[in-house]
């Protein structure tokens, strides 16, 4: 593979992550038009997967609850993994927001059409409630029971839909931590050329070292006293403390973002010193 190659491909998702958006996007039209009515539920119980068949009506929005939370988490674990540039790319970034809020959308819909399609299992409950406890004294009645069971199915479901968007978020969180813990022991393994202007030369650079507690083990100055990492993006700030230029990953090295809070000159650039 050659440097433009991998270069390009740094700055793309990965084949996989274009795959479940894709599979995503099919399945919303799938839930969206099953949501709406269009599909009668009854006419799903011929398909088969694996051999395998539905035999029961009621069971369709358990599993079409079930494939939205699977479809949602793969989305999130795939950006999970994408490098640093691709997910601070503003267009590919915002892409990703709207496929983020429709999966959960649809979580949510499949969640209050599980709720709304169990008439036929509650009725089925109520009955044998109904025959294991006497309500013929009129303290309890087969209704409160279908209440009853109706508010038990709606809390499982709700708990069940926070438990899993919230175990969806901290893998999320997971995953962006690791990252950028990998992205710090790469800054602090060795020597880096830091061109502080556009002109790439090596009178317009110095060798810059960062050291782990967040300070220049070589290199620093009132312009680049202490470093971080923030989301991904490496920010160096002055001796104020505010910052100073801020860098996104570019492949094997660094190119400035170029905010308009930063004070620096634009266009920098960072690459590891063996690559000299």
């Amino acid at each position: 593979m050659d440097g433009a190659t991998k270069d390009r491909d740094s700055r793309s998702p990965t084949d996989v992550y274009l795959k479940v958006k894709r599979w995503s996007a099919i399945f919303w039209i799938v839930c969206f038009v099953y949501l709406l009515g269009g599909v009668d539920q009854t006419s799903i119980k011929d398909f088969k997967f694996l051999g395998l068949k539905i035999s029961d009506d009621n069971l369709v929005p358990f599993l079409v609850f079930f494939v939205s939370i699977y479809m949602l988490y793969n989305l999130i674990f795939c950006w999970g993994v994408q490098n640093s540039v691709v997910k601070n790319d503003p267009f590919i970034k915002a892409d990703f927001t709207a496929h983020y809020v429709v999966s959960l959308g649809v979580v949510v819909l499949c969640a209050f059409k599980l709720i709304s399609s169990t008439t036929n299992l509650v009725d089925d409950l109520t009955r044998f409630i109904s025959k294991l406890i006497d309500i013929s004294d009129g303290f309890i009645s087969a209704s409160v029971i279908a209440q009853l069971i109706y508010l038990a199915l709606a809390l499982s479901t709700l708990l069940f839909s926070v438990a899993g968007v919230r175990k969806i978020f901290l893998l999320r969180v997971q995953l962006r931590n690791s990252e950028e813990r990998i992205l710090f022991d790469e800054l602090v393994s060795g020597s880096w050329r830091f061109y502080f202007s556009p002109q790439r030369t090596k009178e317009a650079s110095k060798i810059v070292k960062f050291s782990p507690d967040g300070t220049f083990a070589k290199g620093g100055n009132d312009n680049e006293t202490t470093w971080s990492i923030q989301n991904g993006i490496l920010e160096i700030m002055n001796r104020e403390g505010k910052v100073f230029s801020r860098f996104k990953r570019d492949g094997e090295a660094f190119t400035h973002t170029n905010d308009e809070d930063t004070l620096s000159l634009r266009d920098q650039f960072i690459e590891k010193l063996e690559k000299q």
